[in-house]
């Protein structure tokens, strides 16, 4: 009896041990393998086969194309997906409307599922284990809106999800605006048995797709509850709608993916600049959920805490990337955070369990703009560490000097117009020549960031570029220049210059 107990104990102990080393080497959300179903958006592999010692020898062992599906014919363009792995298999989304799943050794196909639909792919895909008798399961959804879940298995559509494993997300989402974008751009969450999505709406006009975020059952694609990421009357943040901003409005969405506290059932979600991101006349007032962090309860769909990093955003400073969950030790304290990068290049740190900010953010006074009819907030949030991690102004004196010709070119660039001012961060583009700076594609961007647990370091790509030009009427647009952010309430102001940001 001992003998056949320990023979038992041993096979169990194996089986634990094969599994445990399968999920190291598995990659199950958009930004990496997370314990205990949570999606922490740490991007940190635990594997150590490639180091400094062994980098500079790897060399190519296959490829795929994500155009075609042929290996034989290259690598696809076009594509910004990050695959999962999972159980010994890859999966990817493709540019030409497939999900592949893959050996990870060889690249050899295992099944193809052909969704169909059109445009880019979003940047990733959901994976949910099954349970209660269902299979496993791929989530993922496309550029003109719809939610689809596939057997992770057999790679054909989960029949018991929405209509034949679809779900159309664009119904209610429109605001009586059909012909406008709505589609998803980001890997769903999984918390639980919920598929949890953002969406990928307008930056302009004004007027528009809703941008809540919203979840779903993972069996059956019915709709769980609704956070709207501009609040309704009656509902947190709405007072700071000023006019009726609120109605109908485009924009405020989470286009890029979220994290999973899953201990203490929080996702942690940023939502987008509202519509139109660069002018907010039609929208007066601090505009919440606008540029947002909101820590919400992922059972229910309320409201625990949230924090705005930008008031009445007229820069497209939105957070692109994953809000990161991670530990950072203050004083010998051991706080479990939640880390935001945004586009200003500043970084936000606060406790994730009541949204206390672990270093001070200061409001800070700011340039204020001269467009007509536009709404300036008098401050905004300034976090005192750690100091900025990109370039945040330009003075005529920082113009390179590389060659005579190029000093020349943008010295008369900066001089035109009656000369080009810039004063520090959060400068607005005023009717007068301006340099923004960072651009609204500057920063830190929705490639997002990474934390090594180990080192206790934060890493994160960032750029320092500007923007220059102003802000005029619509009708001195140039052809093919600049970005036109034109309001639906008749003033049409939009961003003219030799760089659009």
């Amino acid at each position: 009896m001992n003998r056949m107990r320990s023979f038992w104990l041993a096979l169990a102990a194996a089986s634990l041990a094969a599994s445990l080393a399968q999920a190291q080497n598995d990659w199950r959300s958009y930004g990496g393998t997370d314990p205990n179903g949570s999606v922490e958006n740490r991007r940190y592999s635990t594997l150590k086969q490639i180091d400094t010692s062994n980098v500079s020898k790897i060399t190519q062992a296959w490829s795929y194309s994500s155009r075609s599906g042929d290996s034989k014919k290259g690598a696809g363009g076009g594509s910004q997906t990050t695959p999962l792995v999972v159980n010994g298999v890859l999966y990817v989304l493709t540019t030409s409307q497939k999900l592949v799943a893959l050996e990870p050794e060889t690249g050899k196909e295992v099944w193809v599922y052909n969704h169909g639909h059109a445009g880019r792919p979003p940047r990733g895909i959901a994976y949910w284990p099954g349970g209660g008798g269902n299979p496993p399961e791929l989530l993922f959804g496309t550029a003109d809106g719809f939610l689809i879940a596939v057997d992770a298995k057999i790679g054909k559509p989960i029949a018991g999800f929405g209509t034949n494993g679809q779900i159309d997300m664009k119904i209610g989402m429109m605001n009586d605006r059909p012909q406008e974008h709505y589609g998803l751009s980001a890997a769903p969450v999984i918390y639980k048995d919920l598929v949890l999505t953002g969406s990928h709406t307008i930056d302009s006009p004004g007027l528009g797709p809703r941008g809540d975020l919203r979840a779903w059952d993972v069996k059956t694609g019915k709709l769980v509850w609704t956070f709207h990421s501009i609040p309704e009357p009656g509902e947190k943040g709405h007072e700071t709608w000023l006019d009726d901003g609120w109605k109908n409005r485009s924009g405020t969405n989470a286009w890029t993916t979220f994290s999973v506290d899953a201990q203490s059932g929080t996702i942690f979600v940023t939502f987008d600049s509202p519509s139109a991101d660069l002018y907010g006349g039609d929208r007066p007032g601090n505009n919440l959920f606008g540029n947002s962090l909101v820590a919400i309860d992922a059972a229910t769909g309320k409201m625990k805490w949230y924090f705005q990093t930008i008031h009445h955003d007229v820069f497209d400073y939105d957070a692109p990337g994953p809000a990161m969950l991670t530990d950072v030790v203050r004083n010998g304290t051991r706080i479990p955070a939640v880390v935001l990068s945004n586009k200003t290049g500043f970084v936000f740190m606060f406790d994730r369990r009541n949204g206390k900010p672990i270093y001070d953010i200061e409001e800070k006074p700011v340039p204020k703009g001269d467009v007509p009819g536009e709404w300036y907030s008098p401050t905004q949030p300034v976090p005192v560490k750690p100091p900025a991690l990109t370039r945040q102004g330009m003075t005529r004196d920082e113009i390179a000097k590389v060659t005579p010709e190029q000093q020349q070119y943008c010295e008369a660039l900066f001089d035109a117009n009656g000369g080009t001012h810039n004063e520090g961060v959060f400068t607005p583009m005023g009717t007068k020549q301006t340099i923004v700076f960072p651009a609204s594609n500057g920063g830190a961007n929705w490639g997002g960031a990474s934390v090594d647990p180990t080192l206790g370091y934060y890493f994160i790509n960032t750029r320092s570029e500007g923007a220059i030009g102003h802000m005029g009427k619509q009708s001195e647009l140039p052809a093919g220049r600049g970005k036109a952010q034109v309001s639906d309430s008749g003033t049409a102001y939009v961003r003219i210059g030799p760089r659009g940001g």
